[in-house]
């Protein structure tokens, strides 16, 4: 089949996209990403050789209406002007919507054309919206309606021919309003075996105890709540570090709050970097940290982040939303504390150091777990199958 991929962001990277791209291409697909870009990149583009890309030019606010699109619909109709240009020049079998967003225009170009559609929900983009800065700031109340938004998103799953979510929760959410099960696959966010080598690094020695967290940086993730808590341990563990690698919208407020709680010292905030030189940063933690405030967004996503913590066998210390509870517990790879707790952050801490301290705890189960279960060979096959369903 030629499948029509369309993404609401930029490309490359992304690596959930690249590895369905991949392992669809593998199959005997022939694929085309249309995404957008705000950076002047080429408007036609290829990854890994044989997978076009094709990008639509927004500017700022272009992309910031996209969260308004269903009051004020300019940003539908550059998506509609865009990808209409797209298939009038080629002619795809299937068309495969990353993220709930685009599905209104992906329902519309797969009637006309007469083909299949896919809808890929990497996250519950209404419940991401609601905990969002920018949905409560003053525009954000009049023009993101999160009920139309919910309503939006059950509309398209009733009408798409297909759903792939990334953990057992998304599916049993939709579920819970009769969309069919026989729609619905799980194809989670698991480690690609070409990612294995590059997560080979080595531990350096290290004083103290270093604690790691890689992602985005927005309040929704939860790092103030450890910050509060790494001023509450710090008298007990003196040579404690934190090393936090990313970029958000969130950073300046917590350099702040370092300052307050005058803990900047104990807190390195790297920035954006390269996946390899994460990884580097990484190798060196002692704890992982993944500390998502739990809300209806947060109950039915899962991070990469996870599945390579696991694989690193470093040991997790984790809020309790619901898919990292489970995982985690099911994994045995770590502690689970109460997300908006640093009271909680700290009990869990000291236990999860104290089981490191007496050799407790057993870093290669997480890590076989992974490989027998949290793979992307496995979810690979599932993705292929949905496509073997349409074809």
């Amino acid at each position: 089949m030629k499948i029509l991929m369309v993404l609401p962001g930029d490309f490359p990277p992304d690596i959930r996209v690249e590895n369905e791209a991949l392992s669809l291409q593998k199959a005997g697909h022939s694929i085309t990403i249309a995404c957008q870009t705000r950076n002047s990149r080429p408007p036609h583009d290829t990854f890994n050789d044989k997978i076009k890309i094709v990008r639509n030019e927004l500017n700022l606010l272009d992309y910031k209406l996209s969260a308004a699109a269903l009051s004020l619909p300019f940003y539908f109709k550059k998506w509609d002007s865009f990808l209409s240009g797209v298939l009038k020049t080629e002619r795809f079998d299937a068309i495969h919507i990353h993220d709930l967003p685009l599905a209104k225009i992906g329902y519309k170009l797969a009637e006309e054309y007469r083909i299949p559609m896919v809808l890929d929900l990497h996250e519950n983009w209404p419940a991401l919206l609601a905990i969002s800065q920018h949905s409560k700031s003053l525009w954000g109340k009049i023009l993101i309606n999160i009920a139309q938004w919910k309503a939006y998103e059950l509309e398209m799953c009733r009408l798409t021919d297909k759903i792939i979510v990334v953990v057992d929760e998304a599916k049993s959410r939709l579920l819970k309003h009769s969309i069919p099960e026989s729609k619905i696959s799980i194809v989670s966010n698991t480690l690609n075996a070409s990612s294995l080598q590059i997560l080979s690094f080595h531990k350096k020695k290290a004083h103290g105890l270093r604690l790691f967290y890689g992602g985005g940086i927005n309040k929704h993730r939860g790092l103030q709540v450890v910050l509060n808590a790494m001023a509450l341990v710090r008298n007990d563990l003196p040579e404690i570090q934190l090393d936090i690698v990313g970029d958000g919208s969130y950073v300046d407020s917590l350099k702040k709050l370092c300052e307050d709680l005058r803990i900047s010292d104990i807190i390195k905030f790297y920035g954006h970097l390269p996946f390899h030189k994460m990884g580097e940063v990484m190798a060196n933690a002692d704890i992982a940290l993944i500390p998502h405030l739990k809300s209806e967004h947060t109950d039915a996503t899962i991070p990469h982040k996870i599945f390579q913590y696991m694989y690193m066998g470093i040991p997790i210390l984790s809020s309790d939303c619901d898919p990292l509870v489970r995982i985690i517990n099911e994994c045995k790879a770590g502690l689970i504390y109460k997300n908006d707790s640093a009271q909680s952050f700290a009990e869990k801490l000291f236990e999860l150091n104290n089981l490191l301290i007496n050799n407790e705890f057993h870093h290669e189960i997480p890590r076989e777990n992974v490989l027998n279960k949290y793979v992307w060979e496995i979810d690979s096959k599932i993705l292929i199958s949905t496509y073997n369903d349409i074809s």
